[in-house]
Formats: structure tokens, sequence, C-alpha cells
């Protein structure tokens, strides 16, 4: 029975609570003045058999109540506190139990439905994490259910929930292919993700990939369908090009007439701009390690479609991104999917490889003409003299200067800089404490 310990971290899952007899599927949810009710889920897990979690009342029996095949938990009680001691249940490699350190104490709100989070354990290393995904989540208490009642989180996010409401309605983007590449429009989206990290085993180790969800806008770009051939890097094979610095991959983009892919720009290529299930193509599953799958074929056999037709193999190969892991950290931030890592960039893996995206002037494959470049993105003004840099990264090759008062397009950003297109069409790295948006300009 392998056995993981819970951090003390979890101690801010326990807000609120359990109870004491679990509704079954067939029967219907009927609140009163003397019972509360409380939902959550143990994830991301979707091969559960006979789960259970184990809790008690302070001095009392303990009980256990079930947990579904795709790792939901429910309970019922009266009002009053409560203690959660353990999880178990059979997998696909055997038997585990998740035991709590300390037992935690809660209560149970009467009259009322909680959702009390996602309890996620990583498979590599114990670590026990508390998620909050109540929009998704609730969908199954709805559907068991029915709409009548309505959960109540336990967590104050009803900015962050407000913001998933209004990204879960956008609507399917219209896919355009030309040239072997895939045209992505001006997009405001929800970047970022709320799942924990150390869930996937890839390059750099550690696995960062929960990030505070934000609204990012991207402007109007091209993205390669596939990522770059071998052959183009002067090596044999019909697969992709593995084991290619970063520097390699930059200046490759860059003799296209294009660029590496900012996160944003990476992230919304691979699962379109709504927000809904962790729909990346080709996504690794918890648990996975990159390099598990076989890297297919370019054009073949093996690779999942993202709403924009880009071709996606994440569990075989993470990309490179143009981002810095932090402002003054030399690591750029590789991509598999929704999983993220940092790695040097002299790396040279046979799990990362890269592809290139095109401002809509430069690619081959024009812009609509009701976008043309010119018109593309924010007005930004420079504040302040400063180079133009290769890369978001101040060490990085200068391309030009913008002095005090120069006008300039944002096309993306990326961590504290800020890529902007020059009247040339040619685009470059500034740092965006030197430059502010023409509207506070023209206010002032």
């Amino acid at each position: 029975m392998k056995r993981l310990l819970i951090l003390l971290a979890m101690a801010a899952l326990l807000t609120v609570g359990a109870g004491d007899n679990p509704l079954q599927a067939d029967e219907l949810l009927k609140l009163n003045a003397k019972q509360g009710f409380v939902f959550g889920r143990l994830a991301p897990l979707s091969d559960i058999n006979d789960g259970w979690a184990q809790l008690a009342r302070p001095g009392g029996p303990t009980r256990k109540v079930p947990v579904d095949q795709h790792g939901f938990f429910f309970f019922q009680g009266k009002p009053g506190p409560m203690r959660l001691l353990k999880f178990g249940y059979e997998g696909e490699t055997g038997e585990y139990t998740i035991i709590l350190d300390d037992p935690f104490e809660f209560g149970i709100v009467a009259a009322q439905a909680t959702y009390i989070g996602q309890v996620i354990v990583s498979p590599f290393d114990g670590q026990v994490r508390l998620t909050d995904d109540f929009v998704r989540d609730r969908n199954w208490f709805t559907q068991r259910f029915g709409p009548t009642t309505k959960p109540v989180s336990a967590f104050p996010n009803d900015e962050f929930y407000r913001l998933i409401e209004t990204h879960s309605q956008t609507a399917a983007p219209t896919a355009r292919v030309e040239n072997k590449r895939a045209y992505i429009a001006k997009t405001r989206f929800l970047k970022g993700d709320v799942w924990p990290g150390v869930m996937v085993q890839g390059p750099g180790g550690v696995d960062l990939t929960q990030i505070p969800p934000r609204e990012t806008e991207v402007n109007a770009y091209w993205i390669d369908l596939y990522p770059t051939a071998a052959t183009a890097m002067d090596a044999e094979g019909d697969r992709p090009a593995v084991a290619v610095t970063w520097a390699q991959a930059d200046a490759y983009c860059r003799a296209q007439g294009g660029r590496l892919p900012t996160e944003a720009e990476y992230e919304l290529a691979a699962r379109g701009p709504r927000w809904d299930r962790h729909l990346y193509a080709g996504a690794p599953r918890p648990g996975a390690s990159i390099g598990d799958a076989s890297l297919p074929a370019l054009e073949g056999e093996g690779w999942s479609l993202s709403p924009y037709n880009a071709a996606f193999q994440a569990t075989a190969m993470a990309e490179w991104t143009a981002d810095l892991e932090q402002q003054g950290s030399q690591a750029r931030i590789v991509r598999a999917g929704p999983y993220r890592f940092a790695v040097s960039p002299e790396t040279q893996s046979r799990v990362i490889g890269f592809r290139c995206v095109y401002s809509t002037g430069e690619s081959a494959a024009a812009a609509p003409a009701e976008e043309p470049s010119s018109a593309s993105g924010r007005q930004v003004v420079v504040t302040q003299t400063t180079d133009i840099y290769a890369g978001p990264d101040l060490n990085a090759a200068v391309v030009g200067q913008a002095v005090e008062g120069t006008r300039l397009t944002a096309v993306a950003e990326s961590g504290q800089f800020i890529l902007v297109r020059l009247d040339n069409g040619e685009e470059g790295f500034v740092p965006a404490d030197r430059v502010k948006n023409m509207e506070m300009e023209e206010n002032e």
C-alpha cells in the first residue's frame, strides 16, 4: 500500500466540510435547514475503482464515503465539526492510500452545498496540492442534481469565476490555413491554468504549470502547422528537429522572417480561445513523461489538431518559446500543451523542438485585407530611450534603438518585455517600463 503524506498546505482546503451520509446517484438533492452538503474532487484521476474518503466526527467513529470513478466525492450531514482523515482508491497500477499527516477539522454549513476544491496528488513525489476549479467541477454537481440548487464555492474568487464564465462562452475560431501556416486573428483570451505543477515529467525537472489565469491579448499572427523539420536543421529524417538550442531555434526562425512564439501565442494556438476543459491538442496525460510517445513523422498520423488546425504531439515533444522564466534569469520556457518547464537556453534535448510564428505582414500567407499589419496592435510611445533587443532579455542581441517619443506598435507581451513592430515592419523587444499606451500619452 503506497502511503503519501499530505503537506501542511492542505490546511487551506478544509474551510468547510463533509458529512454523514453519501447520496446515491439516483437520489435527488434536497436541501433543508437541518443538513449541509459538501463536494470536491480527488483529481486528475479518471481510472478510480473502489474509491473512498474517510472522515469522522470529533470523538466519534470513522466513516467512509464513496469517491466515484472520476474522483468526485459528496457528503451530506448535520451542521457541525468534522475531520477528514484519508483517501483511498484502486488505480491501474495498484492500491493507493493518501494519509493526512494531521487530520483536519472543518464544519458543515446548514442548508448549503459547498465546493471545497480539487485535491491533487503528484504521481512523482507525493506532493499534495489544492486547486480551485469550481466553474468546471460544478458541472458534475448540476448534471447529477440538476440546476435548481446552486452550489457555493469556499474560495472567494468571484472575479476569477466571472472571467472563466465569459471565456467559456467564446465561439470556436474559424480555421484558416495557407502555405502550411495557421492564421490566428487578434484575440483576447484567458491565459494560464489552475492545475498545480509536478504532474508531468519533462525537460527542466520542475513542472511550472500552475500560473494565475489572466486575460491576455495577442495580435494577429501566423504559426507553422507543424514543428520545424529535422531536414531544415541539416539533420536526417522525416520527423521534427530536436536537440536544438534556443539560439539555434531563434536564429532559424528569424532567417525565415519570423521568430519563436511567446508563451501566450503557443498556448492560444494549441488550445484555442475558449476556456473549457483542458483541451490542449496532443497534451500529455497527468503522470506522463515527455518523450513517452514516439515522435511521429511530420504530416503523418499521431498528431492532434487544435481549433486552428495547428498540429501538436506534446507527449512526445516540448517546444521552445521566446519567454524567459523570469526577469534576470537565463532559463527559457518550453511548453508541452498546458505544461511548462524552464531550461537553460544551451539545452539540446531529444524532447525539445520548435516552430516559428510570423507577424501578419511577414507571412508568405498574407493577412486578410481587413487586418493589415500596419493596423495591428495597440500603439505605444517610448518614454525613455531604449535599445531594441532580438529577444525578451537585456542580454539578447541589440537590433535597434528607439528614442524617447517614438511611436511603436505593440504586438505581444513576454514577461517584462513587449514585442514591438517598427514602421519598416521589423520587430524586436523593449522593456515594458520604457513605453506606455498612446491613450495614456494623449490624456496627460
